[in-house]
């Protein structure tokens, strides 16, 4: 045991020297092309290179602002940028011939909308037929999925006057136009600010999900120098995961290192927006699933964007062999030798002293691990924490060749509780709540709580029928279960969607199936048990392009509902 102590100690010691004497090699120079000006949709480039990731990865690493005459493909393709940062126009331009390699989607939602003034009475694109509508660069934009939107239910824009982004939304609520291209994450702040109201039109509710904020190189790059490449892909990662844990830091940096000229309220209103688009509670940040980029081109091909999808072999970065890394990493071997040599002349003088301190942190760590993984108010799985169970879920019955199944579920009219209760009693309806899910469990079922009023159940070893009926008898105990405090009486439903996981699905595909399942049951009378059917996928976009309120500065996000009021009865 006590050798085993004293080789860490030589490990961790060797490792903190080879980082020094890396640090102490003279840094090449790299230049990053962000697609617009300094602020927070760029958080994680910043924190890489304030917290030192990019000169530890040996790098000096220039951030360059964007603006409108210097956008990310160009200015990479004309050889002024070594990386850069673009929305779904990369993976376009790279079908049209460009060579271009994604190397991580940063964002797993596009923030692209088109605004509207509520008073204008445009509610959808069909309302734009004879408008002025701004997009990047006008009819030949860089917004690929505003165009898809557009063309999603118009088969052509002969009749929709679209002209070159001024980049100024008071051209919007001074009536100059009638829609405006906009981040999500943005505009909606300047408008609000301001008491108008607006409407946003969200590809999204059209059937057009892109992926945005893409990280790329050129082709050459990435096939010369894949080592390179992956130190710098690894080091903005690692800055975007600091930047969404620290994003007050990040704000602070931005104003008073990068002078951005946005308030301090603006940008905490942008990074909450950008922790929502990134998703980092459900999916690694940075991932790019292979499907969801072939449905991407796709839609192009389908919109008569381009004429095929052969392109789209080969855009994702593929990471080299371990001999082609260490071949690039030959010139560091020595000194690493030297930092090993150094490494092993600490003496274990302090290992007896140590190995108290070191037990108890193991437990400290471990008592801060169960923390990191529990919601405190229901003591239920947090979102951190259900994301790794369905992930290792999912790899046992793949190994098993076994299934599982999903029960997501959503309090019916919980907004109406905190609205007329407070928060402190929907927490302790919420407690309720779960305790009653519990109830019906084995000891192998897993209950996590992933939302405000959200919850998944993950079943192993479980066919979707017999997760209908544990959902339905979930559900009758709930309705049969009303809070009650005092002269509070509350009754309870609650809506439930069920999918039984497919040995080709990716851990996305089956949470989706869940969630149009769950939605379906909503949008259909609530207080219900729904299994999803294939059918539901194509009826679920149109019922979100068709009927689901839209997001606008009066109601916030699109609802499903749920801000109706309940029928509270004191006791």
């Amino acid at each position: 045991m006590k050798k085993a102590k004293l080789y860490c100690y030589y490990l961790v010691s060797f490792l903190l020297l080879s980082n020094l004497s890396l640090a102490n090699l003279p840094l090449e120079k790299i230049r990053m092309q962000l697609r617009w000006h300094h602020q927070f949709q760029f958080a994680g480039y910043y924190a890489a290179k304030q917290q030192g990731y990019y000169r530890q990865a040996g790098f000096d690493v220039e951030i360059i602002a964007g603006n409108k005459n210097r956008q990310p493909v160009a200015e990479l393709l004309n050889g002024r940028a070594d990386f850069a940062e673009g929305n779904s126009e990369v993976l376009l331009a790279r079908l049209k011939g460009q060579p271009l390699v994604a190397l991580a989607a940063i964002y797993q939602r596009s923030p692209s909308i088109l605004i509207t003034r509520k008073d204008s009475q445009i509610n959808s694109t069909e309302d734009l037929i004879n408008k002025t509508v701004m997009l990047v660069d006008g009819v030949d934009s860089q917004d690929a999925d505003l165009l898809a939107m557009l063309y999603a239910s118009h088969s052509s824009l002969e009749n929709i006057n679209i002209i070159p982004s001024s980049y100024n939304i008071a051209d919007l609520y001074q009536g100059k136009v009638h829609a405006f291209n906009a981040y999500i994450s943005n505009e909606p702040f300047y408008l609000e600010e301001r008491g108008i109201a607006y409407t946003a039109l969200k590809p999204e509710d059209y059937g057009i999900d892109f992926y945005s904020d893409i990280l790329f190189t050129s082709q050459a790059m990435a096939k010369n120098n894949p080592d390179k490449v992956q130190r710098f892909v690894n080091a903005t990662l690692k800055g975007w995961q600091y930047a969404l844990d620290y994003p007050e830091e990040i704000i602070q940096l931005l104003k008073q290192q990068y002078q951005s000229p946005k308030s301090l309220n603006h940008l905490r209103y942008e990074a909450n927006m950008v922790r929502k688009l990134i998703i980092p509670e459900l999916i690694s940040i940075g991932h790019i699933h292979p499907g969801r980029l072939e449905r991407m081109a796709t839609t192009f091909q389908d919109l008569g964007m381009i004429d095929n999808t052969a392109a789209l072999s080969g855009f994702v970065f593929n990471p080299s062999t371990w001999q082609d890394r260490l071949f690039g990493w030959w010139p560091y071997f020595v000194a690493i030798l030297a930092s090993l040599i150094a490494a092993l002349l600490v003496q274990a003088y302090t290992n007896k002293r140590l190995s108290g301190e070191i037990e108890r942190r193991k437990k400290a760590e471990q008592e801060l691990k169960k923390l990191a993984l529990t919601d405190h108010l229901t003591k239920l799985h947090n979102p951190r924490s259900f994301h790794q169970l369905l992930s290792a879920e999912l790899k046992r019955s793949q190994r098993n060749q076994s299934s599982f199944s999903l029960i997501a579920i959503d309090i019916d009219f919980f907004k109406a509780v905190n609205d007329q209760y407070g928060h402190h009693i929907g927490d302790e309806v919420l407690q309720h709540v779960a305790q009653i899910l519990c109830t019906n469990l084995r000891e192998s079922d897993m209950c996590n709580r992933v939302g405000g009023e959200e919850f998944i159940i993950i079943l192993p070893d479980t066919p979707e029928q017999r997760a209908l009926e544990l959902a339905e008898r979930s559900r009758l105990a709930i309705e049969k279960s009303p809070f009650i405090k005092g002269e509070i009486y509350i009754g309870l439903t609650m809506s439930f969607g069920v999918t039984q996981w497919q040995p080709k699905d990716e851990i996305n595909d089956t949470l989706e199936r869940a969630d149009q399942a769950l939605y379906y049951a909503k949008r259909h009378g609530r207080n219900r048990v729904q299994l999803f059917k294939p059918e539901m996928a194509v009826a679920h976009a149109k019922e979100k392009q068709q009927s689901r309120p839209r997001v606008t500065a009066d109601n916030g996000a699109g609802t499903t509902g749920d801000t109706a009021p309940i029928v509270h009865a004191p006791r």
